[in-house]
């Protein structure tokens, strides 16, 4: 199944491709892109690659700014910060 986005382009289940209406609609918990009818739709898209392409979605996303920049300049800097504190951390104990 493709990704559906509500108000966008249509409102069918993730898993099973059931029309919905805007306020039965669940997303998926982590990414919120997904959409499902079911608990049930839910967990079957997730045993059935979702789990997958979910990760890699939140990496993306967590890898790009919301202009489409990549986020190398303040969170790369943030982990070298982090590196140094924990190397600071190992050499003090």
């Amino acid at each position: 199944p493709k990704p559906n986005f509500v108000g966008v382009l249509e409102t069918v289940c993730s898993s099973c491709s059931k029309e919905l209406e805007k306020d039965a609609i669940k997303r998926c918990g982590q990414c919120k892109k997904r959409i499902y009818c079911s608990r049930e739709c839910q967990a079957n898209d997730w045993k059935n690659g979702h789990k997958k392409e979910c990760k890699l979605m939140l990496q993306q996303d967590a890898d790009t700014d919301v202009t489409g920049h990549a986020n190398s300049g303040i969170l790369g800097s943030e982990k070298k910060k982090l590196k140094l504190q924990k190397q600071t951390v190992q050499v003090l104990t």
